[in-house]
């Protein structure tokens, strides 16, 4: 048992902002209602309640069985166990995919992004709301995290942008200088020329 599936029980009661980080990321995404979206690393489905009814599809991908069995109780979401370095999705399959606050969890960085990439249609986007370990105590939530048993690992915004823009990514940030910050990628099939 992990510390997500200990906690799961009391998340939503310790953990604020949901609606917030809702509206923020329905303007980031510009998500339409024929959208397919996937909360990875989306726990007990906190933030993707909010999508359903205003978008087609609403999905919540997560490792620890505690946080799913919680997103099973929210009615309309499909509430998948796995990690985000073997996602069970098909190609092309998701229009947007939302990551609050999970990044710094994902074990294999590279092979998460390799995989967001393997499932978002051309042109989808991935949204990420993340802790900036640029920020004056914020490597303290490593820290914390880490003493509880979370295997957490916390990059710059520079370093988490260099992940999406090694698989062709666009990428662009909003409040890169606060405590959490935004990075919106855009999947693009950019081809390289090589003479």
């Amino acid at each position: 048992m992990n510390l997500f599936d200990l906690i799961s029980p009391i998340y939503e009661k310790v953990i604020s902002g949901n609606e917030e980080n809702f509206k923020t990321l329905f303007k980031l995404g510009d998500f339409k209602i024929t959208d397919k979206v996937l909360d990875l690393g989306g726990g007990t489905g906190r933030v993707a309640k909010f999508f359903l009814g205003k978008v087609q599809e609403t999905s919540v991908l997560d490792e620890s069985k505690g946080m799913i069995e919680q997103c099973q109780k929210k009615g309309s979401i499909n509430c998948v166990l796995g990690k985000a370095d073997n996602i069970p999705f098909g190609n092309s399959y998701f229009d947007k995919i939302i990551i609050i606050d999970a990044f710094h969890h994902f074990q294999n960085k590279e092979k998460a992004v390799q995989e967001i990439k393997r499932i978002l249609k051309e042109n989808g986007k991935v949204i990420i709301e993340e802790v900036n370990f640029n920020r004056f105590g914020n490597w303290l939530v490593e820290k914390i995290e880490t003493i509880f048993g979370a295997k957490s690992k916390i990059y710059s915004p520079e370093s988490v942008a260099e992940f999406f823009l090694k698989n062709q990514f666009k990428i662009k940030f909003l409040d890169k200088n606060r405590n959490a910050y935004y990075l919106i990628g855009e999947k693009s099939e950019l081809q390289i020329l090589t003479k």
